[in-house]
């Protein structure tokens, strides 16, 4: 359930979409084509009281492909968390001028949940995590992001951040975010 997706134009021009920064977006693009930037289904937005803005799969124009977009897997807190850590981050000095990008995919299976653009072209990916997860799994994510040359930071929810995440991910980049307290280099005892 992704917060970005491609707006095509009548003139056919594309632009990827950021649903968190579009004060009314069912009014803002309801004359526009809205598909999946992974697999070019078609895409409508979903929004309710109770709901942040996002972007879901038309089943009913051709289905998902099996696109990982579309599996479901992403929760109204891992949304909410994803949006909070970008919204934290425009506020730090250190990342003024940046382009922030939710949900870029990166090399032929992997998407990241927040991307950074430095003015400089350094670029870092941040993992926001809610529900549990393996050490391995953070792990694997953590190195092929490094294989692509990114910088890696991981945002966790205190239940997700086991004692042994926790060492591994001090040990690997020296701090992490707790997402319950903001970014914080947390020390390991």
């Amino acid at each position: 359930m992704p917060l970005t997706a491609v707006a095509i134009y009548e003139d056919g021009k594309r632009y990827v979409v950021d649903i968190t920064l579009l004060p009314s977006p069912k009014a803002k693009l309801s004359d526009v084509k809205i598909v999946c930037r992974e697999c070019g289904c078609d895409m409508f937005i979903r929004q309710s009281l109770a709901v942040r803005p996002h972007f879901v799969h038309n089943t009913r124009s051709g289905g998902t492909k099996k696109c990982s977009m579309s599996d479901g897997g992403e929760s109204e807190t891992h949304r909410t968390c994803k949006v909070a850590v970008r919204d934290f981050l425009r506020k730090q000095t250190i990342y003024q001028g940046c382009k922030f990008d939710f949900e870029r995919p990166l090399g032929e299976d992997r998407r990241c949940d927040l991307h950074v653009e430095f003015p400089d072209g350094f670029c870092e990916v941040h993992e926001v995590q809610v529900s549990p997860v393996s050490l391995d799994n953070i792990k694997e994510r953590s190195l092929d992001y490094e294989r692509m040359g990114l910088s890696v930071f991981w945002w966790l929810a205190e239940r997700v951040a086991t004692e042994d995440v926790k060492q591994w991910l001090f040990d690997r980049y020296g701090q992490f975010g707790n997402l319950e307290t903001r970014i914080q280099p947390m020390r390991v005892d």
